[in-house]
């Protein structure tokens, strides 16, 4: 068939298979181990026949060298026929550019696709003239490998522009298109995750090492960051197009081979970038636990060791311990703020696979990724019980199988000064019986802990509980796209007896604690400006109201000089304090020395009372203190408590607002917007979870746990209640001294391995509440 030029080829070795991209449009495919299935007459074949272009005499008779070159290379040729039933007409709407083929085999080799099912062997990715990068799933039609094939599309990534190469790394597919346009995929979610411009033209060539993304252009070749900053242009192929860029490996170090319209070949030694052991696939360890299990057998005295590194730490820990510390090495390696996706997008989401693939190797049921638009996505685990407690020989009875929700996150805080910690805050580090690390506390550490204590678990063939994970990557920053995703996936995630989490701290160092309530928060943006622009103070101060005087006149109002909060009905929802409640505030004054001299109503005015914040203004202008702003504004947040409706408060907050606004009779103008919201949160202790954790917690630290309530907010535990009609309890890992969120973060190693051990307790003794 005439299929015109040969745009694309990939090779698949273990199917010996050659994969054909060409000017019609079309795929065919063609096995090297089983070339024709008839024999055939090649004298009619254009490398064959007589050419009277390529194969006529020049000026006196003679032949130029080259054409006898040709006739030597046709005689030792050997003719491979493409059967029309391996031909895919009309592949894409356009020429197909580029094609990558690799196995779907993600624990050998490190690729993994969302929702693509595991008897397709090999996969294969087109991209095309039409926009459209195509996923091709490829598998044998029997077990003694004979060349028959069938291969199904699946999957369709659009990119508007002409795909004209690809590459990719780990789960990243990056597409090289027209006009010097450039998207990368995340193939684990199939989210469009970056999309990159440069003047270079068009992208005909990619390839990967490292952090470092190469590509062919009309420049020539263009070495660049991931992150999308251009680095270097490479001098090569006399700045003519660069129409190839290949990785290759030899004697375990990197090149790049370039090939250009020069007529020229490069090699380029790129073994300084090439990818060091930072989850990445092809370096990581074995993920199983091979039957270690950490326990709280380490003595005090090792705990309390002078060690100034982790790995002496981990020398001194032995192996049942050293898991624990080993993942958690790991994760806190993975730069995942939420807060910066410009810089650790790809970060976050190199956490989110790894955190997905280390469940699946410690025998998890269900571990896949849950796609959050424009953010990092949700880790969906789930554990299956190894039987049930409540059954007969050991098999399962539909609805007797408690099923535990476990609540975490893996990103963290961003770090503003690394100069401020004493040791890189994105390695973990042990000194004196701690661990230091960004995000080790929050909330890493008691993500490991909880992981490993099923995991651990499920080994031994002990998990009587079906234990459920979602692990977002979006908490920093508002928990932005969880609770779309929660909605959108409830069907998959199921039914739900409990929700567990531990994402907060004891109120000093010594005694645990258990939480049982956080206020929720509403975030809220005043503005007011005026319809002159920004004027001189000097010219034209005095004539007219200026916008920065009417915003702070108006929020004056909202607090009287006590403090109180004067916006009608704020405080008329709010519940006294009961007999039982108030003997828990008795018993922390009693026994907590971290309190400053606190008093009952001082705590309670802290966790249990609503309030009213200002936070920051803002103006416009250059900002120097002779310009009258035309527009200022205020950052505004407000505390709220159990039994205060939501909708009711931001209604009479901009009703109260507008009215002390409208009182100045002012030509300005004024906005009042809400940013976020969540709701407070308020558990029963008396029910069987915090029965049972009292119980573990009193009997690994060998004390009694003070029952406490915090005054922050963490959006999504309120919202899991209510979404999965189940109750939740918190259990906070770390001490109040953490630094959670500041500098030197750490967390003690006694916490982390006692939260592991009362865990383990308690994924086996909550009962099913949906009988």
């Amino acid at each position: 068939m005439d299929i015109g030029d040969i745009f694309s080829i990939a090779w698949c070795r273990p199917l010996q298979t050659v994969f054909i991209g060409s000017q019609n449009a079309s795929i065919s495919y063609v096995h090297l181990n089983t070339f024709t299935k008839h024999k055939i007459d090649p004298s009619s074949m254009p490398s064959h026949r007589y050419d009277k272009f390529f194969d006529s005499r020049g000026p006196g008779g003679n032949m130029l060298p080259i054409q006898n070159e040709r006739k030597n290379s046709i005689i030792n040729s050997k003719l491979i026929e493409i059967q029309p039933e391996n031909i895919i007409l009309y592949a894409h709407y356009g020429y197909v550019y580029s094609l990558i083929s690799f196995e779907n085999d993600e624990h050998e080799h490190g690729h993994y696709i969302k929702d693509i099912p595991s008897e397709y062997s090999t996969i294969l990715l087109s991209g095309g003239g039409d926009g459209n990068v195509k996923i091709w799933g490829v598998k044998s039609l029997n077990d003694s490998y004979k060349g028959e094939i069938k291969i199904d599309h699946l999957k369709t990534l659009e990119n508007e522009e002409s795909v004209l190469s690809m590459t990719h790394s780990k789960s990243y597919l990056y597409c090289g298109l027209s006009e010097g346009n450039l998207k990368v995929w995340d193939l684990s979610t199939l989210q469009q995750i970056r999309h990159c411009e440069s003047d270079e033209g068009d992208i005909v060539s990619l390839a990967t090492v490292g952090d470092c993304l190469f590509k062919g252009t009309k420049k020539g070749v263009t070495k660049w960051k991931f992150r999308g900053e251009k680095r270097t242009d490479w001098v090569a192929h006399d700045n003519q197009y660069a129409l190839c860029v290949k990785t290759m490996v030899m004697n375990n170090k990197y090149f790049i081979l370039t090939a250009g319209m020069d007529h020229s070949i490069a090699l380029w030694n790129v073994n300084a970038l090439a990818p060091t052991h930072h989850g990445d696939e092809s370096s990581q360890q074995s993920l199983a636990l091979n039957g270690s299990s950490p326990t709280s057998s380490l003595s005090n005295n090792l705990l309390s060791l002078s060690i100034d590194n982790i790995e002496a730490f981990k020398g001194q820990i032995g192996q049942k311990n050293y898991r624990l510390v080993e993942i958690l090495e790991e994760l806190v390696s993975f730069k995942t703020v939420s807060k910066n996706p410009e810089l650790f997008l790809n970060e976050s989401r190199s956490c989110a696979n790894y955190i997905r693939r280390l469940c699946k190797s410690l025998g998890a049921k269900i571990s896949n990724l849950l796609p959050v638009e424009n953010g990092n996505p949700v880790v969906h685990v789930e554990f299956e019980a190894n039987f049930s407690r409540n059954s007969e020989n050991g098999k399962f009875k539909n609805g007797l199988n408690p099923r535990i929700l476990w609540y975490g996150h893996y990103d963290v805080i961003e770090v503003e000064d690394y100069q401020q910690w004493s040791s890189d805050p994105f390695k973990l580090n042990a000194l004196n019986g701690y661990l230091y690390g960004r995000g080790v506390t929050d909330n890493k550490g008691p993500l490991v802990a909880s992981l490993l204590a099923v995991a651990e678990l499920f080994e031994k063939n002990e998990l009587t509980s079906d234990v459920v994970f979602l692990i977002e990557g979006e908490e920093e920053s508002g928990s932005f796209g969880f609770q779309n995703v929660v909605n959108n996936y409830k069907d998959i995630i199921g039914d739900i007896d409990w929700i567990l989490l531990s994402n907060s701290y004891w109120l000093d160092d010594n005694i645990p604690c258990l939480n049982y309530g956080l206020r929720g928060v509403i975030s809220l943006q005043v503005e007011i400006w005026g319809d002159k622009p920004d004027r001189h103070s000097g010219v034209d101060g005095g004539i007219s109201r200026e916008p920065t005087i009417d915003l702070i006149n108006t929020l004056s109002k909202l607090n009287d000089e006590q403090g109180k909060v004067k916006i009608p009905d704020f405080y008329e929802s709010v519940k006294p304090v009961s007999e039982d409640e108030l003997k828990l505030y008795e018993n922390i004054i009693e026994r907590c020395s971290n309190l400053d001299n606190l008093t009952i109503n001082e705590l309670m005015s802290k966790w249990r009372l609503p309030s009213l914040t200002i936070h920051k203004f803002e103006v416009s202008g250059p900002g120097n203190s002779t310009v009258i702003p035309q527009a200022a504004k205020a950052a505004i947040s407000i505390r709220i408590v159990p039994d205060q409706d939501i909708e009711e408060i931001k209604r009479n907050t901009v009703n109260y607002i507008e009215n002390n606004f409208n009182r100045l009779k002012t030509e300005n103008h004024l906005k009042v917007r809400f940013l976020h919201e969540a709701e407070p949160w308020l558990a029963d202790t008396n029910n069987d979870a915090y029965k049972i954790l009292n119980e573990e917690v009193t009997k690994e630290w060998k004390i009694e746990p003070l029952f406490i309530r915090e005054g922050g907010s963490i959006p999504s535990v309120r919202f899991l209640e209510k979404a999965f009609k189940a109750p939740a309890a918190h259990l906070p890992c770390g001490q109040s001294s953490d630094n959670a969120h500041l500098n030197n973060e750490r967390l003690r190693v006694l916490n982390f391995y006692k939260t592991h051990n009362i865990l383990k307790n308690v994924f086996v003794r909550l009962p099913c509440r949906r009988y």
